[in-house]
């Protein structure tokens, strides 16, 4: 079942994706779940193509996230500039706002009074939009020509950038059909990899599993909306799923819960497809982009390097009203100049 993930520009450097050692490294209360694991065939290995800005065999991206004041046409020029060779699209960056603050609620009615504040277990369900919103994505999610994704994808690779990832946000109303269909728009952007937000539980990480299998497709559950934070908790969520269902660890949520970054990269390093770089949340000083005592993306950045596990990095800056392009410029110099020490 031996599977990875290899970039050309790491040489022997390699990353084996698999769920091989799942049942002999589970412990305590998983002891028992491990017992009956189906048998799926392994996916097949992951090739990157050259990525520029692969430093001592890590390979460095930036999220589109990180530039979500700007339309989707603007940012390959943004994220180029930063000095970053891959690249990782929201689903935000797509999609039509319908009238919605992109990753936020719906906008007031006309300008006045307070945003629909609706959660993902109100009206609709999804990422708090109200019914009628909610049918009108579902309804472009199924409609849209895949040709908008291939002429992004295009604008990309015009600036030398390759979109590793699709980051999508699910919801339990998701039908088969939206399923299919964003995996349809991820590989239309010639992506590896579609990291899967807002799942919450394991019945929801075993449904996109033969949509995974379906498109080879690798997906990486992120860990911040399942409130994960521990290898236990993740070998929950992925528990009867196939190879093709992997982590995609976001260090700056799992840091803000108090867990070790590290544990988890020593322990399940075979299964994380993506990581989402940040330090931790809070404030940090004036023209800094970590708090002086904050060591999260470096104590990471090192051991990728130091154990030679080439996993694809990808830079969210989400700090509204600063300097993003200058921020995402210092963070890529931060990156290198750790790797590199």
């Amino acid at each position: 079942m031996a599977s990875g993930l290899h970039s050309g520009s790491c040489g022997p450097d390699s990353l084996n994706i698999n769920r091989r050692e799942f049942c002999s490294l589970s412990v305590g209360t998983l002891t028992s779940l491990a017992v009956a694991q189906p048998s799926f065939a392994a996916p097949p290995r992951i090739h990157l193509p050259r990525i520029h800005s692969t430093i001592r065999g890590v390979p460095l991206g930036c999220g589109s996230i990180s530039f979500m004041d700007m339309p989707i046409e603007g940012v390959p020029a943004l994220i180029g500039s930063a000095g970053y060779g891959m690249a990782e699209i929201i689903d935000d960056h797509m999609q039509p706002s319908f009238g919605r603050v992109r990753g936020g609620p719906p906008a007031p009615p006309n300008g006045t009074g307070d945003p629909v504040q609706l959660g993902p277990g109100g009206p609709g369900r999804g990422r708090g939009m109200d019914p009628e919103t909610r049918a009108k994505l579902r309804e472009w999610r199924l409609t849209v020509p895949l040709t908008r994704f291939e002429e992004v994808k295009a604008s990309f690779s015009a600036r030398d950038i390759f979109v590793y990832s699709y980051h999508s946000h699910f919801t339990p109303d998701f039908t088969d059909q939206e399923i299919d269909r964003v995996f349809e728009m991820a590989r239309t952007l010639g992506c590896r990899i579609l990291t899967a937000a807002t799942v919450r539980t394991n019945e929801f990480a075993r449904r996109l599993d033969p949509f995974a299998r379906k498109h080879k497709m690798r997906v990486g559950i992120h860990n911040l909306d399942a409130s994960l934070s521990s290898v236990a908790q993740y070998d929950a969520m992925l528990h009867g799923c196939s190879d093709y269902m992997g982590i995609n660890f976001d260090i700056g949520h799992w840091a803000d819960d108090g867990s070790n970054c590290i544990d988890l990269l020593r322990a399940r390093h075979d299964l994380i497809v993506e990581l989402h770089v940040k330090g931790k949340r809070g404030p940090a000083p004036a023209g800094k982009i970590l708090a002086e005592d904050d060591n999260t993306a470096k104590d990471v950045l090192l051991a990728l390097r130091d154990n030679k596990w080439a996993i694809p990095s990808v830079l969210e800056y989400e700090v509204r009203g600063t300097d993003r392009l200058t921020a995402c410029k210092d963070w890529f110099a931060y990156s290198k100049q750790v790797l590199m020490s």
